[in-house]
């Protein structure tokens, strides 16, 4: 796994000034060992957090509400997943019949980690989705903002009675859960 850039050890702290697609704010450092995960621990993990299956609750804030209206997700391939950074998303909706979702989605500072698109894939009644970013090579210095969107996810099969939507393990220096607050 890459080592996180500082920017995203302050993730937390950062996504409290998000109101906007892109928002620059300025923070005080945490102790390194302070980050919080999605399910609300405070203690830091050198792995990405678990997959969880998602509860289909469309979500909503203020924040989610000015993001610019939802694009066609860019479909990644496993490939190219794997060799990006997983990052946190939370179910708005869905959009036509229970095999197309809308998303929010956390992209990443906007300067050192940007979004690289969306990995779907379905095992059994699972369909789990993955949202990617990737960091920019050689990058020493790195805005101190976030970057949000929405998007519009085919999926394989309906969601629903048998059919679960699952979010992939999410990158520990990303796994706040004040993105979505």
């Amino acid at each position: 796994m890459k080592r996180p850039h500082r920017v995203r050890q302050l993730g937390a702290l950062i996504a409290l000034c998000a109101s906007s697609v892109v928002v620059g704010c300025a923070v005080a450092a945490p102790p390194p060992s302070s980050t919080s995960s999605l399910s609300g621990s405070t203690s830091r993990s050198s792995q990405p957090s678990g997959p969880q299956v998602d509860a289909l609750e469309p979500f909503s804030n203020a924040h989610i509400a000015h993001l610019p209206a939802p694009v066609p997700a860019k479909e990644i391939t496993a490939g190219e997943a794997a060799s990006g950074i997983s990052m946190p998303w939370k179910f708005l909706g869905f959009v036509d019949g229970n095999k197309v979702v809308t998303v929010a989605y956390v992209g990443g500072d906007g300067d050192c980690t940007t979004p690289a698109g969306f990995y779907v894939h379905q095992d059994g009644n699972d369909v789990t989705v993955e949202a990617v970013s990737r960091e920019a090579a050689g990058r020493t210095a790195c805005a101190d903002s976030l970057s949000m969107g929405r998007a519009v996810l085919q999926l394989p099969i309906s969601i629903g009675g048998a059919g679960r939507l699952v979010h992939a393990a999410t990158d520990p220096a990303w796994s706040s859960p004040n993105y979505f607050r």
